[in-house]
């Protein structure tokens, strides 16, 4: 479940708003992947596959604060069908006795398929409406990512990665993980 707050600006000569808004939204995501390790010395490498469904449900909403210039806007919904083809690679290398540092790899072609230009349709307060359609993703893009892990102790890790989306203009897409842990 997603909850937002928008305040969305509106200027132009002689006058000067503020639309507020709180929409929600839920989204469902599902992934099924697989890969298979090929390991020489301290280098492990091979290819993985994916596929990942997304659906997200924005639900209807009304702004405040604009006056004549309130948007009610509908429902929308849109889904995401992406498959991955692709390869990984790392190394895990022994500093110490208590140090493991496993720098990471990976680039993977994915496809989407069910991305289709959806609607978005809102309404003034005087009941005139329009809709927005957004345009067509285009089906194919490659997705890297670099990273590396850290093991102390065989008790404590932490993780840091980046992936971004290119060669695909209508997409951006970049996401930074960091993740500590601790086994007890």
């Amino acid at each position: 479940m997603h909850n937002y707050q928008v305040n969305r600006g509106i200027q132009f000569p002689g006058l000067s708003r503020t639309a507020n808004s709180s929409p929600t939204a839920g989204e469902l995501d599902s992934m099924l992947a697989t890969g298979y390790d090929i390991k020489r010395g301290n280098f492990t490498f091979g290819p993985i596959t994916s596929l990942q469904y997304t659906y997200f449900g924005l639900q209807p909403f009304t702004e405040t604060g604009a006056q004549s210039l309130d948007l009610s806007v509908a429902s929308a919904n849109a889904n995401s069908l992406i498959y991955t083809l692709g390869t990984r690679g790392f190394y895990s290398w022994q500093m110490n006795k208590k140090i493991l540092v496993v720098p990471q790899i990976n680039l993977g072609w994915q496809h989407e398929f069910l991305q289709n230009p959806y609607a978005i349709n809102a309404t003034f307060p005087n009941g005139a409406g329009f809709n927005y359609t957004t345009t067509t993703a285009l089906r194919d893009s490659l997705y890297t990512g670099l990273g590396f892990s850290v093991n102390l102790a065989k008790k404590y890790d932490a993780f840091f990665f980046y992936n971004a989306s290119c060669c695909n203009p209508t997409l951006v897409s970049q996401n930074f993980s960091i993740s500590l842990g601790v086994k007890f």
